[in-house]
């Protein structure tokens, strides 16, 4: 990237260190990346951003150092309320990685382990649906509202979804739950 183009995604002002601007620019990706449930082709476009920050950032002298190998236990367990408890644990420990990271190359990583992170956690989730009306992808259902709807779902000595069909709560949480991260699993096969 030539300098001229790099000015174009990190337009320099008169006083703000390059350094300041990168991160000021990494931030508002980052607010975006913890705000919002992680959609596949949406976090790809935002990694797009990311890369185009960091070649910026580089051309215009800066310097990113390697980032730190992560790792994440992806061992999903099968049951659903095994599954949702590492799930929370994953969304909390997510959230604090993209916040407390100042590297675009290492936010890249953590983007990428969280999502397929959230691949084996859907798959828990999956059963197969004709109808998909009203379903929104990004909109998590009320995290104490699915708290207690698994809860009770495990308490009932239910384990896997397509128990489901035996278990019908108030709101039909599980239910929704399960359409919707059903559907985000066909959206992410087609990225």
């Amino acid at each position: 990237m030539m300098v001229e183009e790099a000015h174009i995604y990190l337009p320099q002002e008169d006083g703000v260190d390059l350094i300041d601007l990168y991160e000021s620019n990494l931030f508002v990706l980052k607010q975006f990346l913890v705000g919002h449930f992680p959609v596949s082709k949406v976090v790809q476009a935002k990694i797009k951003r990311i890369e185009l920050l960091n070649t910026a950032y580089v051309a215009l002298g800066g310097v990113l150092d390697s980032p730190e190998e992560l790792c994440f236990d992806f061992n999903a367990p099968e049951d659903l309320v095994s599954a949702h408890e590492v799930y929370v644990k994953y969304k909390s420990q997510y959230r604090t990685a993209v916040m407390n990271t100042g590297n675009g190359l290492q936010l890249i990583q953590i983007c990428n382990a969280y999502i397929q992170f959230i691949r084996l956690y859907a798959l828990v989730w999956q059963q197969n649906f004709d109808d998909f009306d009203g379903v929104v992808v990004s909109k998590e259902p009320d995290d104490m509202d699915l708290f207690h709807a698994v809860s009770t779902f495990g308490d009932e000595g239910k384990s896997q979804i397509h128990e489901i069909d035996t278990f019908i709560d108030g709101k039909n949480v599980l239910l929704d739950e399960s359409k919707r991260l059903s559907l985000w699993l066909k959206l992410d096969s087609n990225v």
